[in-house]
């Protein structure tokens, strides 16, 4: 196997980044139930929808150093803040957030809190108490403008309508003796730290599950549960994850070269290899391509004249014998000369160059490598300006979307890089005659592609397609559009398949994702490719247990052979 010693300088900076994310210090859940309107005493904070792992935002946010953050411990909002302050009255509320603060403490911090609890109900407003108010507000907006301080004060108590909207009173101090009326009256009550969750020591991090895209996992235990208005034992709260290689998409891997094809009429043969790992469009290059070619003989290369023997015999009319003359002429070699400056751009855009065949029969020499004339667009001249709403482009022959970027449905095929219009350079290519090319449109990677003789794959959520000019994709078994299939049955990924294939498992972040995975086909398949996957998606959120199995192609018996599960198997079809 090959590997691009470009990668090492990169590797070594992705290390130096990956090691400023980690943070200094542990993370501690410290108070249950916290309201997410009040002020925390921070400075900056940032709100996130709908997190799956609200900590680990907080490691990797950059635009401020996050020491705390707000959390149910489950998939949901999360609120990061550069501090907060502890000594502030933190008010809980019948909401499921939870206070994580960072600490380089062997003691976890504790800390008491107040809530707000009907003390009163059917009374009115007190008539002469010192007050302030907002205004009309509903219970919960009265309550808001309670424990965040309404003009700057400390207040114990409010009285405001349990239905709709009411006049929101708010007291610095609790009114007595009040009046019947249709108002709830609620006061103030602090408590001490309440004993949370209590876990065993952290286990060490485990092996590296792989030398790239790799992730490491720690574990612990619950050792005692809380009280009731403590931190809950959370499953986040167990294991621990960080990842500990490099990303596979930021090397470049290359399988071994295959052997040379057959000498085809244009007296070229080719040799590819695979892409293992990396970006296509970053890996395939001058220096280290996909595909390389050479001039050969042989097989379908036309068969260059032979030397030819001309006899030609001269009848002299004379009183002397007649003699004949043999004379020999051989071909001459092919020589070329200089080209010329390029022609001035025309109004098609495009301009011309030529060189004169100094030797050798034009028939035989020129060749679709050795021409005495070369073409190529333009711009300038008497070629129009390009206008600011060029008109739409208009492609030939049948567009297959959500194409898989790795398919190779050509033994010639060839990257060539972003381009503005992928159509436009497959009908200027000259290695080969382009009948099809993947792409994701405008400003995005173009592959281009000889005959279409293999399958490809449609996979879930991608930007590229392919157009096929011959519409010959899906026509044949060997040219078929292959899915991933969603089978019925609902299987245990740990379970099932014989002792040759066995899962190989992953820690992903969705069902696209291991997907995605399964379409890389990893080098273990070899010389086999991945052709089915299960995806667990009742795995935790931390991912305590891989939720991503892989498969080489499933036998029928392979099929049966599962359990009954949460995973959904996905097989590959090929019709």
């Amino acid at each position: 196997m090959n590997i691009n010693i470009n990668i090492i300088f990169f590797v070594f900076i992705f290390f130096m980044a990956f090691q400023t994310t980690l943070p200094s210090c542990p993370f501690y859940p410290i108070l249950y139930g916290v309201n997410t309107q009040q002020p925390l005493g921070y400075n900056k904070n940032y709100f996130i929808r709908n997190s799956d792992d609200c900590r680990d935002a907080c490691i990797k946010e950059t635009n401020f150093t996050c020491t705390a953050f707000l959390w149910p411990g489950y998939p949901g909002h999360c609120y990061l803040f550069d501090k907060v302050n502890l000594s502030l009255q933190i008010f809980r509320d019948d909401g499921a957030y939870i206070l994580y603060v960072e600490s380089c403490s062997e003691t976890i911090p504790s800390i008491g809190y107040c809530e707000f609890t009907v003390n009163q109900t059917g009374v009115s407003y007190h008539p002469t108490e010192k007050s302030e108010t907002p205004g009309q507000t509903t219970q919960e907006s009265c309550f808001q403008f309670c424990i965040n301080q309404y003009k700057g004060l400390n207040y114990e108590a409010f009285i405001v309508s349990p239905t709709g909207l009411s006049t929101c009173m708010l007291y610095e101090n609790i009114p007595q003796n009040l009046s019947t009326g249709t108002y709830n009256m609620w006061t103030k009550n602090c408590y001490p730290p309440p004993k949370n969750c209590e876990y065993t020591p952290w286990s060490e991090w485990s092996e590296c599950s792989a030398t790239c895209d790799g992730v490491q996992v720690k574990t612990r235990d619950v050792l005692q549960e809380g009280d009731p208005n403590g931190v809950p034992c959370l499953d986040s709260e167990k294991s621990l994850t960080q990842n500990c290689s490099i990303d596979c998409n930021s090397i470049c891997t290359y399988g071994n070269w295959s052997s040379w094809s057959e000498c085809d009429e244009n007296c070229t043969q080719y040799s590819e290899r695979d892409l293992l790992t990396g970006m296509l469009e970053e890996c395939d290059t001058i220096e280290e391509p996909l595909m390389k070619n050479q001039s050969c003989t042989g097989g379908a290369c036309p068969t260059p004249p032979p030397t030819t023997t001309t006899t030609v015999t001269i009848i002299v009319t004379s009183t002397l014998p007649t003699t004949p003359e043999e004379i020999i002429t051989t071909m001459a070699p092919c020589i070329f000369g200089n080209w010329s400056g390029w022609s001035e751009c025309n109004a098609n855009c495009t301009q011309f160059r030529e060189r004169p065949l100094i030797s050798g029969e034009e028939d035989y020499c020129t060749t679709i490598n050795d021409t005495l004339t070369e073409v190529q667009t333009c711009s300038g001249g008497l070629c129009p300006p390009i206008t600011t709403t060029p008109l739409p482009i208009v492609e030939e022959g049948c567009r297959i979307d959500n194409i898989d970027s790795n398919s190779r449905p050509s033994t010639k095929f060839r990257a060539v890089g972003r381009q503005e219009s992928c159509m436009g350079r497959c009908k200027i290519e000259t290695k080969f005659k382009c009948q099809a090319y993947i792409t994701g449109g405008p400003g995005n990677s173009c592959i281009l592609f000889g005959n279409v003789t293999k399958p490809v794959m449609q996979v879930s959520n991608s930007i590229y397609y392919m157009q096929d000019l011959q519409c010959l994709a899906g026509k044949t078994p060997e040219t078929s559009i292959c899915v991933w299939e969603k089978q019925e049955k609902k299987v245990n990924g740990t379970t099932g398949t014989s002792s040759r294939n066995v899962a190989y498992r992953y820690y992903t972040i969705d069902a696209n994702h291991c997907e995605h995975l399964c379409n890389m086909n990893h080098p273990i398949f070899k010389p086999e490719s991945c052709g089915a996957w299960v995806y667990d998606p009742s795995a935790g959120f931390m991912k305590t247990l891989p939720n991503c199995y892989l498969y080489k192609p499933l036998t029928d018996d392979d099929i049966t052979s599962f359990e009954s599960g949460p995973g959904d198997l996905y097989i590959k079809k090929c019709p």
